[in-house]
């Protein structure tokens, strides 16, 4: 027989002007439920221990921010942790279309907070303390990716076309990533 077990997330997530709606497991068969939603949140999660691995995999789902190009959008990206976590960060992964420099085309994030700790020699532009650190949690990377997703890192692309784009044509790119913000809430 399987053991069960329950945890007990809370999070309080106000920054930034972004809402976060909801943080679940995205294991299909762990049971994830919100309990209520406000400025915070509770979700409870019910998993069997055989499925641990099912709890390094978390979705985020929030809206876009007043008074910006995402607002009225509802966007949602997959978090996957890794074994080490909290020594080393977690993946993140748009599952929303976007159109945004710092995201690759297939929705990876590019962004220092969820590069590995210390510094890399093939990059003098990012710093040490601009890496992960294992003091850092979820709150960090969401408000991290909502500050990239309102304020472009041109120097540094994951996506040149969308870079190339908002260099190029700023009202063209802005054009296409409100009709993306249309999207994400039409299905």
């Amino acid at each position: 027989m399987k053991a069960a077990a329950s945890l007990w997330v809370w999070m309080m997530i106000r920054s930034v002007g972004w809402s976060v709606l909801l943080l679940e497991g995205f294991a299909p068969r762990n049971g994830c439920r919100v309990i209520g939603v406000c400025s915070c949140f509770l979700l409870r999660c019910n998993f069997d221990t055989a499925d641990l691995q099912d709890f390094f995999k978390w979705r985020v789902v929030f809206e876009g921010p007043q008074d910006s190009l995402y607002e009225g959008g509802i966007f949602s990206a997959v978090l996957n942790f890794p074994a080490d976590f909290p020594n080393n960060p977690p993946e993140m992964k748009f599952e929303t279309e976007m159109w945004h420099p710092n995201i690759y085309p297939d929705g990876r994030v590019c962004i220092s907070i969820l590069h590995p700790p210390g510094t890399d020699r093939f990059n003098d532009q990012e710093t040490a303390d601009e890496r992960w650190r294992p003091i850092l949690g979820v709150h960090s990377i969401l408000i991290s990716v909502i500050s990239m997703l309102l304020d472009p890192n041109l120097n540094s692309p994951a996506n040149i076309d969308a870079a190339v784009h908002l260099k190029n044509d700023p009202e063209g790119w802005k054009k296409k990533v409100r009709q993306l913000t249309r999207k994400s809430v039409e299905g």
